[in-house]
């Protein structure tokens, strides 16, 4: 859907960060901050708390694979179209991190129509 482009990454930052209530570490990619799936398996409850129940706080690739796939299921759960979504890959070994950053624009329109949204370029 969109370019890569490093000041919409920054925007897809800030808002996770706003959703969240949480700074993530300035110096750090977003790609690293988002690949253990932790970040992103709770923006997913606090988009409907309890959708997942157990996230992984591990180092352990099995176990962090394993959230990203639970961050996706609940992003299919939640109504997101296939082409919104990324394979855990994606992410992970950083493959098409744009894909990635598609998928947070998506799911801040598609769930949170009333909340602040992200812009595109």
């Amino acid at each position: 859907d969109f370019k890569y482009d490093p000041e919409f990454e920054l925007s897809v930052k800030r808002w996770v960060e706003s959703v969240l209530e949480e700074r993530m570490p300035d110096g750090v990619s977003l790609q690293s901050c988002l690949k253990d799936g932790v970040t992103l398996c709770k923006l997913v409850n606090k988009v409907k708390p309890g959708t997942i129940r157990r996230i992984n706080q591990s180092t352990i690739a099995f176990l962090q694979r394993e959230n990203l796939n639970a961050y996706v299921n609940a992003c299919k759960s939640f109504g997101l179209h296939s082409s919104s979504l990324f394979d855990e890959n994606d992410l992970y070994e950083n493959k098409n991190f744009n894909l990635v950053l598609t998928n947070l624009y998506h799911l801040s329109h598609h769930v949170w129509p009333s909340a602040p949204q992200l812009t595109s370029h």
